[in-house]
């Protein structure tokens, strides 16, 4: 996987849409879910000014490699019977 604890994060929250929280990866949960192809990840992001508050949903931006100019094969594919 290209996702990594101590990888850098960047979040938004609605209540400050322009400013960007830094944190960093601590957890990756082994186990993803196949429908969404989502896992769980934590990640430790300071608050010393406590504006972000419990309950508050944000949108992560997160920057994995990235590959240009190359071929790639789908992994789902249709099956015919």
């Amino acid at each position: 996987s290209q996702l990594r604890i101590g990888q850098t994060i960047a979040i938004t929250v609605a209540a400050y849409p322009v400013e960007k929280f830094q944190g960093e990866v601590y957890f990756i949960d082994p186990r993803m879910d196949e429908t969404t192809r989502t896992a769980l990840l934590k990640a430790k992001i300071a608050n010393t000014d406590q504006r972000l508050k419990p309950g508050m949903f944000g949108n992560l931006d997160l920057s994995l490699r990235v590959r240009e100019n190359v071929i790639r094969q789908c992994k789902q594919f249709p099956v015919y019977g």
